[in-house]
């Protein structure tokens, strides 16, 4: 069974905020829509939940269509940075507003497993501004679930939250998402992050520019095999770097940097091309067969997950995601490598013309692993920046 959102159109003060947007929500696991800001995704929301009205489209919930009148519809839930509970009543309370609502006849029980489900079993004496910003959203999506909605919307539930406890949520949305579907619920999830998307792991959507530019059943099929440039951009955190190529008969020439031959024909009309290399594809250390670009360190960020590395090579600006234990000093000379399976070539309109396949490789990839010496913390509370001037 799935949930069909058919050919959706909203314009807002003369500018189209969705163009015909279609897509299906299925039942069983998540559906991760990723984009921008002013994609469309909350504004798709709003419309299915009724805050907003179309004035075009379809919503078909179970077969049966769904007014979509701009009056609020009863089998949708959404929960979003602006969800507010009750402020006066506990934990418990108000997650049973809901439940006693529907007439529940085994209220104490449901009550006490939805407040575990979202992580506040040890909360529900609490009353809302006595938990933190994460404890309200937890709370909110509680009180969201006991109302067993046919459609559960998650509009950036991690958005306004600090990093650490974002990342708790996130490591917690998939069981969350699990009780949803075990009561019968549908559940989508709007994010501009692609990792949230690979976190949950299910059905993943691209929207861009209010149209459905990708859906796949997986999100590391989103991740390997974008349809275009757009998406490409739109699905990668840090986004994908882009060097300009040339074709030339099966060789392709990356200005000011190095070539790859191609084992088959390209169909292009324009021989100008774009190369690109995700930054967790690019790598500080090289094998037989990669392609190099000799750089100099501009920018380190470094956090718990991560050293971003931003570097000036002849080629270009490249972005690489390392193991957060390298940090190459700044202005440092350095080599970048990359397997010439994970290059991506673009053609002068955005179309993917070519991945180099090698995908099978890239998933399994054993990430490098750097010892730690006796000088490392042990955490790091937020991103350390070093740059240039």
């Amino acid at each position: 069974m799935t949930i069909r959102c058919d050919r959706i159109c909203l314009r807002d003060g003369g500018r189209d905020v969705l163009r015909a947007l279609s897509l299906d929500i299925p039942f069983g696991g998540p559906l991760t829509i990723v984009g921008p800001a002013g994609a469309g995704k909350s504004a798709l929301f709003r419309v299915l939940a009724g805050q907003l009205r179309p004035y075009a489209g379809r919503l078909h919930v179970h077969g049966r269509e769904v007014a979509l009148d701009g009056g609020r519809n009863s089998q949708v839930a959404l929960v979003d940075c602006r969800s507010t509970n009750y402020p006066d009543f506990s934990v418990w309370d108000n997650i049973a507003v809901p439940l006693r609502l529907a007439r529940s006849k085994l209220l104490e029980e449901q009550v006490i497993t939805l407040a575990h489900a979202v992580g506040l079993g040890d909360c529900l004496s609490l009353r809302p501004d006595e938990l933190s910003l994460v404890g309200q959203r937890r709370l909110a999506l509680a009180r969201a679930l006991a109302a067993r909605p046919a459609l559960l919307l998650l509009d950036d539930p991690l958005a306004r939250l600090p990093d650490a406890e974002a990342g708790h949520l996130l490591e917690d949305l998939p069981a969350i998402c699990r009780t949803a579907w075990q009561q019968g619920m549908a559940v989508a999830v709007a994010t501009r992050s692609s990792q949230v998307a690979l976190a949950l792991g299910g059905d993943t959507a691209v929207v861009a520019q209010g149209r459905l530019q990708q859906q796949e059943a997986r999100a590391i099929d989103v991740l390997l095999r974008p349809v275009s440039l757009n998406v490409a951009r739109v699905f990668g955190d840090p986004p994908i770097n882009l060097l300009r190529a040339t074709l030339v008969n099966h060789v392709v020439h990356i200005e000011q940097g190095p070539s790859l031959m191609l084992m088959a024909p390209l169909n292009v009309e324009d021989p100008a091309l774009l190369a690109g290399i995700r930054p967790e594809d690019l790598r500080l250390q090289g094998s037989v067969g990669d392609l190099a670009f000799p750089a100099r360190v501009e920018r380190v960020e470094c956090s718990v997950h991560g050293s971003r590395i931003e570097c000036r090579a002849r080629a270009g600006s490249l972005t690489v995601m390392a193991p957060s234990l390298l940090r190459p000093a700044l202005g440092e000379s350095v080599v970048l490598y990359a397997d010439p399976g994970a290059v991506y070539l673009f053609d002068g309109a955005g179309a993917l013309v070519q991945q180099i396949e090698r995908a099978t490789e890239r998933v399994r990839r054993v990430p490098e692993v750097v010892p730690v010496t006796d000088d490392m913390p042990d955490t790091v509370e937020g991103p350390t920046i070093f740059a240039l001037r």
